[in-house]
This record gives C-alpha cells, structure tokens and sequence, in this order.
C-alpha cells in the first residue's frame, strides 16, 4: 500500500506500530479528499466486513459530563481515529487468495480518488 500513504496511514508506516491479532487498522488521513465513509462502503460492496476502531471518542460522549474527568489537550489523535479509522477482519482463516482480494479491492478504490 506503499503508492497510497498520501491517502492512509498503516501500521506499516511507523517501526513502532503493531496492530492486534484480530483486525487491521487503516485510517484515512485527514485533509485527503477521500473519506472514510466511502471507503467503507466500498470494501462492504465487496463483502469485506469494517469495523470501527472504537465507538467514538469518549471525550466527545455526553456521559463524560456525568464522570468525573480530567481531559488533557485537545486529543488531535484521539479524534482521528475516532472519525478517520476503521479495520477489517484478520484470523487464521483468511489466507493468500483472501489478502489479495482485500489489497485488489483496496487498489481499485484508491486509484480512483480524484485529486490524487
């Protein structure tokens, strides 16, 4: 996914990252003319199954008025991922041919965003 880190952030993309054993996280990256929600739709058209990273920020949850909490800045990454992240299904059986359904999939869409 090297040709698209102008669109995504992966991983792949710091030596520090590790993702889980049970998804793949991608985000969009913020200021693309690419959105999350498209992306999405399109991987589902596939019947490549997204998940959220999380529900949504807590710090944007109306019952944080109700706990007592301290919020420390403005939580630039928190919100990030919160609107721009998503992963898709990774377990012992998806296997070679799958992997490259997803890669494909993804290439397709990518090339097509405009302004790129």
């Amino acid at each position: 996914m090297k040709p698209f880190r102008d669109l995504l952030i992966l991983p792949s993309d710091s030596p520090k990252a590790r993702h889980v054993f049970f998804g793949y996280p991608v985000t969009v990256r913020p200021g693309t003319k690419l959105r999350r929600a498209e992306l999405v739709s399109y991987l589902e058209s596939k019947g490549i199954e997204t998940r959220p990273i999380m529900a949504g920020n807590f710090a944007d949850q109306p019952v944080k008025r109700q706990i007592p909490c301290r919020v420390s800045g403005k939580l630039k990454n928190s919100r990030i991922v919160s609107r721009n992240s998503f992963f898709f299904g990774n377990h012992g059986g998806i296997g070679d041919k799958e992997k490259e359904f997803i890669g494909d999939c993804l290439t397709q869409f990518l090339e097509s965003v405009p302004g790129r």
